[in-house]
């Protein structure tokens, strides 16, 4: 009888959550459903002792976008089910064509034990807080993100068999209150990983930031806009793994990217930029009363503050270009940053757009632009907030 109430349920969720499928996907789906019950009950029997199957269902296919939106669903030949485990439920997915399954059980503590091994990695300080998101290599490209993230082999249970055995996709964010420069990585660089690792080790300019959650569940990247990154953060390092050789298992760490960020208040623009990669010098003066560009066929702009200022900058022989970020407030929605060089045509005329993240942060922030400046000497430019004449 209770089997044959399971089966009831077990088709009922296929049928409720397959209203969206043709009919031979819901076929399919149904099939999965049927190949994956004994295969998560024999699981179950030989993990977790008096655990029982409550409910299963089918995985949607993870679809690749392209230019003609696909709205349709897809059986995935995998499905995950609940299960009953004392007061401890949790869920196993399947995969209906090996018989592999992966389960979620005791997600938080493992995650714990890797961000301690992670920042065991990292000697010199200890991260204020670690954001991480981890899923199995084998599923990535079959479901979606979220469905996969925190799922684990039974014999993966433990960080140096995920970290340094499994096959399995890592990200996770370090927030320091501390400078990076006092941190040593030999430990990270002298390993050879199994899994693939992305580590971002942050120091933000306000330290309540760092116990803030950036990480989304189920994604690869901080949810850091690049605005905010320039505006919050002082220094970011980027490590990332990589195959030694094409075809083969092994990953070692690389450094990808070391950026160390300033910002600075000049009139009423607040500008922030990577400091390895320029070093400006500003002023404050007196905005012209029109600017114009090679832009807007050439008509005049017309001053809506007072302020403008002056830079002048020097960068490195290997920097070609680099980006500046320019914030300013909310009642110069109807803006434009215009910047003119002493010499050269390197224009800017950019209307400042809404910055929601930044406007959170500080209301002198609420609008935003960037521009680039090229490796020239002796250039300076004169940069205000205008309008466009009528």
């Amino acid at each position: 009888m209770k089997k044959t109430a399971l089966a009831i349920l077990l088709i009922f969720t296929v049928m409720l959550c397959c209203s969206c499928m043709s009919d031979t996907e819901k076929e399919k789906a149904m099939e999965d459903v049927r190949a994956a019950k004994p295969i998560i009950e024999n699981y179950i029997s030989e993990n977790y002792s008096g655990a029982k199957l409550s409910t299963i269902n089918y995985l949607a296919a993870k679809k690749d976008p392209g230019p003609v939106p696909d709205f349709g669903i897809y059986a995935s030949g995998y499905c995950i089910a609940e299960i009953e485990y004392g007061n401890d439920d949790f869920n196993v997915i399947a995969d209906t064509d090996s018989g592999e399954c992966w389960d979620n059980y005791g997600t938080d503590s493992l995650e714990n034990e890797l961000k301690q091994k992670l920042s065991s990695m990292i000697e010199g300080a200890q991260p204020r807080s670690i954001d991480i998101n981890i899923s199995p290599c084998s599923l990535s490209s079959r479901i979606s993100d979220s469905k996969q993230q925190g799922f684990y082999k039974i014999e993966d249970k433990n960080a140096d068999a995920i970290i340094f055995g499994g096959n399995y996709d890592i990200t996770a964010a370090l927030k320091y209150d501390m400078p990076l420069s006092d941190i040593s990585y030999d430990k990270l660089t002298s390993q050879t990983y199994k899994s693939s690792v992305t580590l971002q080790l942050l120091k933000f300019r306000d330290n309540s930031y760092a116990q803030k959650e950036i990480l989304p569940r189920g994604e690869s990247v901080i949810a850091l806009s690049s605005e905010e990154q320039y505006l919050l953060l002082e220094e970011s390092i980027t490590f990332k793994t990589r195959r030694t050789e094409s075809g083969s298992d092994d990953y070692v760490m690389e450094l990808v990217s070391d950026s160390k960020y300033e910002t600075a208040v000049v009139g009423d623009l607040t500008f922030a930029w990577k400091s390895n990669e320029i070093t400006p010098d500003f002023t404050t003066t007196e905005a012209p009363d029109t600017m114009t560009t090679k832009y807007y066929s050439r008509k005049p702009f017309y001053k809506i503050s007072d302020n403008a200022a002056l830079m002048s900058y020097t960068m490195p022989d290997d920097i070609t270009s680099t980006k500046l970020y320019c914030y300013c407030a909310e009642k110069y929605s109807d803006g434009y940053f215009i910047a003119l060089p002493l010499v050269g045509d390197n224009d800017v005329a950019n209307r400042f757009m809404l910055s929601k993240e930044t406007a959170e942060i500080n209301t002198n922030t609420a609008r935003i632009t960037s521009f680039s400046v090229k490796n020239e000497e002796n250039q300076l430019y004169t940069m205000g907030i205008y309008q466009k004449s009528e």
